[in-house]
């Protein structure tokens, strides 16, 4: 009886540990029922202590905004590669999660936290651990997510704390890659030719139309794209995409554009300018999934489906990854062959 008794309160205290540790790394959002956000430094804090549960991160400061705030990058690498050169020596191709470039559009940050805890804490996601090279940079528009009200997106369903759409100097950083007048994205920029990352996503939140579709994605496969990943594009990732995520129950299409701004005119895609993230990306020769959720849908569905889809996109490059990383350098050395020895276009 008395040993009966023992292993009965052996097991309660054992539920009880795992009941409090489980707690003690929800995010806010779950905490909050699924209906908020945490706050720049309630993330701060999470992501740091990410990187000290486990030996295979590495939290850093890629740069400061006008209001003092730092902009973060976690590297996330089995192999311990915290840096470009270990990176590139690894052969792994290198995944980089954009969050928060609008802080309004904030469902990548929430989504990449549970999807890290995973990985990291709960020991989930194994093979993605082992094959990709993981850079998330949190919230890349810091001042614009501090700025945070219910009645900054009108007609979003959540969450209840919606950072502003620009920074503290009123610029709009999805405008801004090619022109780089913030110092948010010149510091994003240095990072990106510091890395030079195999695959980006960008993780967005639509404006306006309704549709049934949760998810939409921007995907650059027209003229803009180097031919030989345009067709990588077309054929191998999108379809992989599209299989994954909507047999988890999220529907999924192209995010389109009204043509002349009138419904009734019909749907269009367009091939997107170097001052996106997405057209940026393009023009460097590399895949930039923009992930756009529906703001009419529940906060909660939206953020579960951009998890989705970045969970999808780390398992097509276990898969692929060595082809992705092939036809990128494909498509570099095309471009090198009309530079000179001085890095200049020849004439």
């Amino acid at each position: 009886m008395t040993s009966g008794i023992l292993r009965g309160s052996l097991f309660s205290l054992i539920l009880t540990l795992a009941l409090f540790a489980q707690n003690n790394w929800q995010t806010e959002f779950e905490k909050s029922g699924f209906v908020a956000t945490s706050t720049y430094s309630q993330t701060d804090e999470y992501f740091s202590r990410l990187a000290n549960v486990t030996n295979f991160a590495q939290y850093s400061t890629i740069g400061v905004s006008p209001q003092g705030r730092d902009i973060k990058l976690l590297v996330v690498s089995k192999d311990k590669a915290f840096t470009p050169a270990e990176a590139a020596k690894s052969g792994k191709p290198v995944l980089l999660i954009i969050n928060g470039i609008h802080s309004g559009e904030i469902e990548g940050k929430d989504a990449t936290m549970m999807f890290l805890r995973e990985m990291l804490v709960d020991g989930k996601h194994t093979e993605l651990l082992e094959n990709v090279i993981f850079l998330i940079v949190p919230i890349f528009s810091v001042d614009g997510h501090e700025r945070a009200s219910s009645y900054n997106r009108i007609n979003q369903d959540g969450p209840l704390n919606m950072g502003w759409r620009t920074t503290a100097r009123n610029l709009n950083l999805n405008r801004d890659w090619t022109k780089a007048d913030a110092p948010e994205m010149r510091s994003m920029l240095k990072m990106v030719s510091s890395w030079q990352p195999d695959f980006v996503l960008d993780n967005h939140t639509t404006n306006g139309a309704d549709y049934q579709y949760t998810v939409t994605y921007g995907l650059e496969r027209f003229g803009n794209m180097a031919p030989n990943i345009a067709k990588l594009v077309e054929k191998s990732f999108l379809p992989f995409l599209i299989e994954n995520v909507e047999s988890a129950g999220w529907l999924m299409s192209p995010y389109v554009g009204f043509k002349n701004d009138k419904v009734e005119q019909g749907l269009l895609e367009w091939a997107s300018v170097p001052r996106f993230s997405n057209g940026y990306m393009a023009s460097r020769n590399r895949i930039c999934l923009l992930v756009e959720t529906h703001m009419m849908k529940p906060y909660k569905e939206r953020v579960f489906a951009t998890k989705k889809v970045v969970e999808t996109a780390a398992k097509y490059l276990v898969l692929s990854g060595k082809m992705v990383i092939e036809e990128n350098r494909k498509a570099d050395n095309n471009i090198k062959q009309y530079l000179g020895k001085d890095g200049k276009w020849l004439r």
